[in-house]
């Protein structure tokens, strides 16, 4: 065995046993393991709770100082000060969608930023005639400024997504554009009146179209351009401040799958992982789902392109896809109250405006997505402690088992995001206490068709905490 070899065998081996994950299956195309409890799914940036908190505070403490030292640079400076020397402090990042916001905020009173990032993004994307290059720039300026000035909390809402981006800017023109908006108004006469004009008004009214597609046009290219300067900041941020803090292949799934790859021979690390099936193809990893970090259970991996293609296409498309949860409860009022032992909950789901991590129970109307999960009583406690179902997503919502739970029941124990909020049914509240150390969610099975043979397979493994 190499020095390399035995170096990645002596840090598998120093993984704690309960963060260890086991292969259930493995071929060619593809891994099965059980993940436990408490170990990411994929590789990313470190987020320990003990630190959470205080990265965050020294988020904004750094954002804070940023604005201000800025502040004193265009004072001092006249504002001569380069964007690039605002960019030296960069906060702790959890997640990209907080890059995303700090990407937002980084533009608030930098004028200088914003026009250096325009002039860079129009000239990649030659534009030929001056005149078009101006207004373009004056509106996509007015756009940025006017998304900064915006409150922290607002901007946790926006959308780092495209489609989703440019509904919001639509949904906002009034404050985002109002300069543009109110020479577009000169222009609305021609959906008032485009179908009352005598046939001599034709031409006008070809003109008015075509000044309103031209009009519609043009809003589309200024969103275009803010989303791309804001998505090329974003990824700046998010690169620089993680930089130091990312994860180590022992924290994560698909990290320790990365380290077995290398040594798949050693049988002291198959009697602790499983047995790997060395592959002919490639090395790599590709990950086809996830499970929340606290979520344990089946999870599938791709070992080739094709097959992660595959797999891909079969969740995206919800084809022959089924998996299966575990889950306990303190409480379940339709079985509890009404001596239900199955069903479904239908409650559309979105994210929370003021906390992006987290969602919540919301109507289509206002943005909400449909979920659908299947239910069953699997065991009720003898002296009716907690009850144990079997939850099937129909859909695949972040967070849908751990929210429904919640919005009927009374949260998923041990669950830190939303059991323990009171649940008010029937004129009964219940009340969920402190979550225990372990989420008792486990996805027990998952079926999908095999990349090779296209034949559905299943998998099935235990929780340690079903007997319990």
């Amino acid at each position: 065995m190499s020095s390399e070899a035995s170096s990645i065998s002596l840090r598998l081996k120093k993984i704690p046993e309960h963060l260890k994950i086991f292969i259930v299956y493995s071929d060619e195309d593809i891994i099965v393991i059980r993940k436990p409890s408490l170990l990411r799914s994929v590789r990313g940036v470190a987020n320990h709770p003990d630190v959470k908190k205080k990265d965050k505070e020294n988020s904004k403490q750094l954002l804070e100082n940023q604005e201000e030292e800025q502040d004193q640079k265009e004072e001092d400076e006249e504002g001569q000060q380069s964007a690039a020397s605002s960019s030296n402090l960069i906060p702790v990042i959890i997640s990209m969608q907080d890059a995303w916001v700090h990407a937002i905020r980084f533009y608030r009173k930098n004028r200088n930023a914003i026009n250096a990032s325009l002039n860079s993004c129009l000239l990649e994307n030659n534009f030929d005639n001056v005149k078009e290059v101006g207004l373009l720039k004056r509106h996509a300026l007015d756009m940025i400024i006017n998304l900064a000035s915006k409150t922290d909390e607002t901007l946790g809402s926006i959308s780092r997504r495209g489609t989703a981006f440019k509904k919001y800017v639509l949904r906002n023109r009034k404050t985002l554009l109002p300069c543009f908006l109110v020479k577009k108004k000169e222009t609305k006469k021609c959906e008032k009146n485009i179908h009352h004009h005598a046939p001599k008004r034709k031409r006008e009214d070809t003109a008015d179209r075509k000044t309103c597609d031209k009009n519609d046009k043009l809003m589309d290219e200024i969103t275009e351009i803010v989303f791309k300067i804001l998505s090329t900041k974003t990824r700046e941020i998010y690169s620089q401040a993680t930089e130091y803090s990312s994860t180590t292949d022992e924290e994560s799934a698909d990290g320790q799958l990365n380290l077995l790859t290398k040594v798949s021979g050693d049988e002291s690390i198959t009697k602790l992982y499983g047995t790997l099936v060395p592959s002919n193809h490639e090395t790599s990893i590709y990950v086809v789902h996830r499970l929340d970090c606290e979520t344990s259970g089946i999870m599938v991996f791709a070992r080739t392109t094709a097959a992660a293609s595959f797999l891909s296409k079969a969740w995206r498309d919800r084809d022959r896809i089924v998996k299966k949860y575990i889950a306990r409860v303190k409480h379940w009022p339709s079985f509890e109250d009404k001596g239900e032992t199955s069903g479904s909950i239908h409650l559309a789901m979105g994210p929370m405006d003021n906390e992006r991590i987290k969602w919540e129970i919301k109507d289509e109307r206002i943005g909400g997505k449909s979920c659908e999960t299947k239910w069953k009583v699997l065991q009720a406690g003898k002296t009716n402690e907690f009850v144990t179902l079997e939850l099937i997503p129909v859909t695949g919502r972040t967070h849908q088992l751990r929210v429904h739970c919640a919005a009927i029941g009374s949260g998923i124990i041990g669950d830190s995001l939303y059991g323990e909020n009171p649940v008010k049914l029937n004129d009964k509240t219940y009340y969920f206490e402190k979550p225990s150390q372990t989420l008792k969610l486990h996805a027990e099975s998952l079926s999908f068709p095999h990349p090779s043979s296209n034949v559905v397979q299943t998998f099935i493994c235990d929780s340690h905490w079903i007997d319990e």
